[in-house]
């Protein structure tokens, strides 16, 4: 073999080895970079607050660290925006379809991968619909612990949905017409069997315990019922005349741990949300879940302390 024939084999190996990829997941929420001496190519699954599902997707390619090309979802636009909302909270439903800015659309997006805030509900109660362009056409509840649509009978109007008479947590599917098409809309909703208002149960501010940072809540069981609770919550803040989900800036796990309540009985729960939620400021609410047992099922509601710094 000449000296030429030995150059351009080493050549050619070599131009090989700079082609070949490592690939290296990111720290971004999933993203997958493979990258070589001569380029590197991304597929994009990264945590975004922009887009509709939390995360961005896409791909991108460079080369010589040079950018070629590349897409992303995050410029998706959702067709239209509807709200739901009870007495004294509002949430955004989803929508399945999303258009690119350039007009080519998607449809069939797993709504199982959206990013959900959750409101509360119970039996035969009235979430309302505002921003409906169009007219539905059916209801449809996704129960999202046993991952599948169930035969349920779901009463509405297009002002109004009433929730049936189940409990769980459930993905709400309307199926509408908008602007002579159909579109399909979710939002996800908690139902218990009752709002908790009978439940003569008190939660109160423990004095010079409110920081930015934590505070003690007093638990007063006046009611007849011995109660469980853990130690979840969550925050909502009050904006233009509603309760607002207030999105954690870190995800964070809770122990679940079911302590007892008896009657008559009080006690000090400490909550510190910075890792959380960071320092707040303004007026907000602490969501705090209880429940009883009656018969063979646990009856689940709601209680609220409201606070302001």
């Amino acid at each position: 073999m000449n000296k030429k024939k030995t150059i351009i084999i080493v050549a050619i190996v070599i131009f090989i080895i700079m082609l070949i990829p490592v690939p290296l997941r990111l720290k971004d929420g999933g993203s997958v970079e493979y990258k070589a001496i001569l380029y590197k190519y991304t597929k994009i699954h990264r945590l975004n607050e922009q887009s509709p599902t939390g995360y961005e997707n896409g791909w991108e390619l460079r080369i010589l660290d040079f950018y070629v090309g590349g897409n992303s979802d995050i410029n998706v636009s959702v067709e239209s925006v509807i709200s739901i909302k009870t007495d004294d909270k509002i949430i955004n439903a989803h929508t399945g379809s999303f258009c690119y800015n350039e007009g080519v659309c998607l449809d069939k997006i797993d709504f199982q991968e959206f990013r959900y805030d959750v409101i509360n509900s119970y039996y035969n109660n009235k979430l309302y619909i505002e921003n409906l362009n169009g007219d539905i056409k059916s209801i449809k509840l996704f129960d999202y612990g046993q991952k599948t649509f169930l035969d349920t009978e779901v009463d509405f109007t297009n002002e109004y949905i009433i929730t049936p008479s189940i409990s769980g947590l459930f993905i709400v599917k309307i199926n509408a017409i908008y602007q002579g098409k159909n579109i399909s809309y979710y939002f996800m909703t908690n139902i218990s069997k009752t709002n908790g208002e009978e439940i003569n149960i008190k939660l109160k501010l423990k004095e010079n315990s409110l920081t930015n940072t934590g505070l003690t809540m007093i638990v007063e069981n006046d009611s007849d019922k011995e109660l469980e609770y853990g130690e979840t919550y969550s925050i909502e803040r009050y904006v233009g005349g509603y309760w607002k989900s207030v999105l954690p800036i870190n995800d964070f796990a809770f122990n679940l741990p079911a302590y007892g309540l008896k009657k008559g009985e009080s006690k000090e729960l400490s909550i510190n949300w910075e890792y959380g939620y960071g320092r707040l400021k303004g007026k907000f609410r602490i969501v705090k879940s209880f429940s009883y047992k009656d018969k063979d099922d646990y009856v689940l509601f709601n209680k609220y302390l409201e606070f302001k710094i």
